[in-house]
């Protein structure tokens, strides 16, 4: 479960469009007085949702709105130190309050900020997150009785079957956090002893476009959970992963290749590709297990490259050794930002091509 704490707009400006693209979904716990348009509402930065932001999250299925206290995320003097305002007796017009003065106060700020979030969300309010994560027996209690089903505090771990769901556990987020920080993170506090999974990312160069072509479900990594960037990409693969992220679609017609039989694992993606007469430059014989070349996968994502124009690649000290099937398309895919010299003046395009670069050129296109 994915939660945000407070209510700030940037949760419904950047948290919210992502989740959508990714097919998640998550919660947020307002403070509901520090909701814009609410009488005790007070500006600071950053700002916090409107209602129409909220009504439009929740409606939407994506985000569910809960509680965060209507008042009570704030610090207060019980005469000895600060603390948390609904964890215990405060000072209150200047003497400490009652043991029913404190239940009273807390239950109803518990129950108000319940029924105004069903009131302007139309949906049943369930889950109410401690300010600063404090609780203790009484709150508990106090929540239950107003209808509140299960609270989360700010303490770290992860929740099993039995674990008080009053008391929820959850694993903090800093700012700087990666993906793979968090999963690790979520790893440790459930006591999960294995690499997390695409380990081998972590730190590759290609990590972020390669993350984002596997969320969007264009490639795939393996069942031990690596994704072995720095692997050569076989023309096969090739063309399976270029058919899948553009659509491509056989033409029943028959293959002239004499080397992809109709029951390999390719013939479907081959078949697309030479369809849409993006790998008829191989003649007679596809080599399906050969290593695809830069030059190979520049010619064939060539028809999806948005023109900028041909680059001049007579600047590169191997621009001779560019095969002239594929010269064209180098250019352009130089000129568009799509493919780019390997340092000291080379092109390198017969060198054998990654899977981290090839998910790289993919992603340049589609961000085109």
């Amino acid at each position: 479960m994915i939660t945000f704490d407070d209510g700030y707009e940037g949760n419904y400006k950047y948290a919210y469009p992502v989740l959508k693209e990714l097919g998640m979904k998550a919660v947020i716990n307002v403070v509901v007085s520090e909701t814009k348009g609410e009488p005790n509402y007070h500006y600071w930065d950053p700002t916090h949702l409107t209602w129409e932001e909220m009504k439009e999250m929740s409606d939407s299925g994506v985000i569910d709105i809960e509680s965060h206290t209507y008042d009570l995320h704030y610090y207060a003097s019980n005469g000895k130190r600060d603390i948390p305002a609904a964890s215990g007796q405060i000072i209150v017009d200047g003497k400490l309050e009652s043991f029913n003065s404190y239940t009273t106060r807390v239950k109803y700020d518990f129950k108000k900020s319940k029924d105004i979030i069903e009131d302007k969300i139309g949906k049943r309010v369930r889950v109410l997150s401690y300010p600063y994560g404090v609780s203790n027996s009484t709150t508990k209690k106090l929540a239950r009785d107003v209808g509140y089903e299960a609270m989360f505090t700010i303490k770290e771990g992860v929740m099993r079957q039995g674990d008080d769901i009053m008391a929820g556990k959850r694993v903090k987020v800093k700012g700087t956090d990666t993906g793979f920080d968090i999963v690790r993170n979520i790893y440790k506090a459930a006591g999960v002893k294995e690499n997390v999974p695409f380990y081998d990312l972590e730190k590759h160069w290609a990590r972020a476009d390669i993350m984002e072509m596997m969320s969007r479900g264009y490639i795939k990594g393996y069942p031990d959970k690596t994704f072995k960037p720095d692997n050569p990409v076989t023309r096969a693969e090739m063309v399976t992963m270029v058919s899948s992220v553009f659509g491509l679609k056989p033409d029943g017609n028959a293959l002239p290749f004499n080397d992809v039989m109709k029951n390999a694992w390719y013939y479907v993606p081959v078949s697309s590709c030479y369809a849409n007469g993006i790998i008829d430059f191989y003649g007679n014989s596809f080599g399906p297990d050969v290593k695809a070349t830069r030059e190979e996968v520049v010619s064939v994502l060539s028809p999806f490259i948005k023109s900028k124009g041909s680059a001049d690649l007579s600047i590169y000290k191997d621009a001779d050794e560019i095969s002239p099937f594929a010269a064209h398309a180098m250019g352009e895919a130089v000129a568009a930002g799509i493919i780019k010299g390997k340092g000291d003046g080379y092109l390198s395009p017969e060198d054998d091509v990654t899977r981290a670069e090839i998910a790289v050129m993919i992603e340049r296109i589609l961000n085109q």
